[in-house]
């Protein structure tokens, strides 16, 4: 039996980042479709339109802090000092999702 080509890896490497990606997003864009985006050009700003509430654990990966939801999906939060203290810890956080729908800007978060 021989071993694929590095093509064919290449291939299913992207296919799997490409699926790990995809329950997160769909997931945020399926939350935002309720209320149409209203400002188109500047992409990494977040929408006030698109204010959402997420719960989950914040882990720290190098250095930024990320949020894992119920879903296991992951989201980076765009506030470390205001996220630092609840490293480890289940929360609740309210925000407003930037374009990309992997980052929040966090606007309140609290333990849970």
């Amino acid at each position: 039996m021989s071993l694929p080509n590095r093509k064919v890896l290449l291939k299913i490497l992207v296919w799997a980042f490409a699926l790990e990606c995809l329950p997160a997003s769909t997931a945020v864009a399926r939350q935002a479709q309720s209320t149409p985006s209203q400002n188109h050009s500047q992409p990494l700003s977040p929408d006030p339109a698109r204010s959402l509430t997420f719960t989950g654990i914040v882990v720290r990966r190098a250095h930024n802090y990320l949020l894992r939801d119920e879903s296991g999906s992951w989201y980076r939060l765009d506030s470390p000092e205001r996220v630092r203290r609840f490293e480890g810890k289940s929360v609740k956080v309210t925000g407003r999702v930037y374009a990309d729908l992997r980052t929040l800007h966090v606007d309140s978060i609290a333990a849970t």
